[in-house]
């Protein structure tokens, strides 16, 4: 196996290569990893992709690996990381690390900003959307409202958590119903129900 990024294609490749000094962990599990590789096999060398909350960088790196052509770009104001401190570390520090090390350095657009100011003027489309920021209902539903509608028909939109006791399910519900009665938004939701 080599470890040319650029190679990587199979599921063993990319995480073999993430083991030395980049994690794909974060908060993700290996399941939720495994679903975003195989969303991104399906995306071509032109598609764009939005990652809306960075954590330190693992959902980006992870297309990078698969998509190394692919345009990516990250949102993350980075302000809350006072309290995700590794070693003394900010998240923000642990972030550009990761993309560093991972030979990424300069290769993925970030956007240190919040997404609620960011998504208004937002005027890419996108073939990829993950939506893992702040998950508050308001925020989360504003990141839904404002990034949603760039996603193209076929593209795919994922949103963290859930399936848990985050504010998220009630902001993609709110989102759903106010909404999804415009044919784009259909569109792209028909595409992955």
């Amino acid at each position: 196996m080599t470890n040319d990024i650029r190679s990587c294609r199979t599921w063993q490749e990319v995480h073999d290569l993430a083991r030395p000094g980049v994690s794909l962990g974060g908060w993700q599990t290996h399941g939720d990893n495994y679903a975003m590789y195989q969303g991104a096999l399906e995306l071509l060398p032109a598609d764009r992709a939005l990652i809306v909350g960075a954590y330190a960088g693992a959902q980006a790196i992870l297309l990078k690996m698969v998509r190394h052509e692919m345009d990516v770009w990250v949102i993350d104001p980075f302000t809350n990381d006072t309290e995700w401190k590794s070693n003394g570390r900010h998240l923000v520090d642990l972030y550009y690390d990761q993309l560093r090390i991972a030979g990424l350095e300069g290769k993925i657009n970030t956007i240190q900003e919040s997404s609620q100011s960011v998504g208004p003027t937002w005027d890419k489309s996108l073939r990829w959307l993950l939506i893992d920021g702040s998950h508050l209902e308001q925020d989360a539903y504003l990141d839904l409202h404002n990034f949603a509608p760039h996603v193209i028909v076929g593209g795919l939109m994922f949103l963290d958590d859930m399936n848990s006791t985050s504010q998220v399910p009630a902001a993609y519900k709110r989102w759903y119903q106010e909404e999804a009665a415009t044919e784009r938004t259909w569109d792209i939701l028909k595409k992955h129900d």
